[in-house]
């Protein structure tokens, strides 16, 4: 096959044609390539950005729960806090008026200490009666000093009334709880009188001053 020369022109120039026309649309398909991969990767990122979103929005509001959360049991504690406040202050209130009251009821005596057979006698040139075994309320002690398991006393009813009841503070740090059931013509004011069984007991205590709580005033 034998080409002239204008054959062989044309002929290049169609390979020329060809070639710039697959080079153009190489060209065009790596742009849309690129413009695809651009858009996939725009589109991927707008995503992950969204997703990114809503995890921060999730943990966001999972803060904001646990911060209610937290907030609420900070609001309750304070509330528990101030009710136990309230609840210490009405304590604190009644122990003082306990203590006020007991202050109140805290009595300096004058003991001595008699039998239920004590014989007459003389104080201060002034002449009194011997006991008989039965108190001024009519208790028997001829045979116990008790009542109750309380010790018996003789008292000013003036001062301490009858059937009151209290607790002795002796000087060696004992104590006693003693009700009011008998009188006597010398016991006055703030002495006090406490039945014993022994005579000798009775002179060895002689006369004391006494610290007492008044428990019970009268019979009640």
């Amino acid at each position: 096959m034998h080409w002239n020369t204008n054959e062989q022109k044309l002929y290049l120039f169609k390979c020329i044609i060809i070639f710039f026309s697959f080079f153009v649309i190489m060209n065009i398909n790596h742009h849309n390539n690129i413009q695809d991969l651009e858009e996939e990767y725009k589109a991927k990122e707008v995503e992950n950005q969204r997703i990114n979103k809503e995890r921060v929005d999730e943990v966001l509001q999972e803060l904001d729960e646990e911060a209610d959360r937290h907030r609420e049991e900070l609001e309750q504690k304070n509330k528990d806090l101030e009710e136990k406040d309230k609840e210490i202050k009405l304590l604190e209130e009644k122990v003082n008026k306990i203590e006020k009251e007991l202050e109140s009821k805290t009595l300096t005596l004058n003991a001595t200490k008699y039998t239920a057979n004590c014989s007459p006698m003389v104080i201060d040139g002034v002449q009194y009666g011997g006991c008989s075994g039965i108190t001024a309320t009519g208790y028997d002690v001829k045979n116990t000093e008790f009542y109750k398991g309380m010790r018996v006393v003789a008292t000013d009813p003036s001062y301490i009334p009858m059937g009151s009841v209290l607790r002795l503070h002796y000087g060696n740090g004992k104590t006693e709880k003693v009700i009011a059931m008998d009188k006597g013509g010398y016991i006055k004011g703030n002495k006090i009188d406490i039945l014993t069984d022994s005579k000798d007991e009775a002179i060895k205590f002689g006369r004391q001053n006494i610290k007492a709580t008044l428990l019970r005033k009268g019979w009640g």
